[in-house]
């Protein structure tokens, strides 16, 4: 019965130690997934790390500028009219407008959230696109004093402005798609 009784027992003991060692592959196999699935975010975020470094340097030049279209993509040319940089949208929509913030972030306006086309220029002055039917862009003060228009150099429903270091007016036009520069138009 002893004798019995001990066989049991290892026959028991096989079976526990089987069970504890498939158990303790299944942990393994999981410790590695959860491993290579922590190497893939770490891979993406240094990517995006890298992404957001290059953007914050092109935000920083004077010979770059950046552009919108119709589609989700945010377009960096160079003054050449060479394409540099092609960022999509993190929503995935389109934007209407962007502008580069005073911390130097890029920031873009979702399509379906309107926008203004405010930009200011080295004065402090405060530019507003008037597209629809006007072809014009409205410089005021920062207490909303009208100082002048411009409004007989050519442009057609203007949508974007961007004003460099120097103070150089860029004008993006909707309907021609062209980015027109006005170097003096104070």
């Amino acid at each position: 019965m002893k004798t019995a009784l001990g066989k049991q027992g290892e026959a028991l003991h096989t079976e526990i130690d089987t069970i504890i060692q498939g158990m303790k592959s299944d942990i393994d196999d999981m410790d590695a997934q959860h491993i290579a699935t922590i190497d893939r975010q770490e891979d993406a975020i240094n990517r995006t790390i890298t992404e957001m470094t290059e953007v914050i340097q092109d935000l920083k030049s004077d010979s770059k500028l950046w552009t919108c279209g119709d589609d989700n993509i945010l377009r960096l040319y160079n003054l050449q009219g060479e394409l540099l940089r092609a960022v999509q949208t993190k929503s995935g929509n389109k934007p209407q407008d962007i502008a580069v913030a005073q911390s130097g972030d890029l920031v873009y306006i979702d399509w379906y959230n309107g926008s203004i086309n405010l930009v200011s220029d080295s004065k402090c002055n405060i530019l507003i696109a008037h597209g629809i039917g006007h072809h014009c862009i409205h410089i005021i003060d920062l207490d909303g004093h009208f100082l002048c228009l411009i409004d007989n150099c050519g442009i057609q429903f203007p949508k974007g402005l961007c004003v460099d270091s120097r103070d150089n007016l860029f004008v993006a036009e909707y309907a021609s798609r062209k980015v027109k520069k006005l170097q003096s138009y104070k």
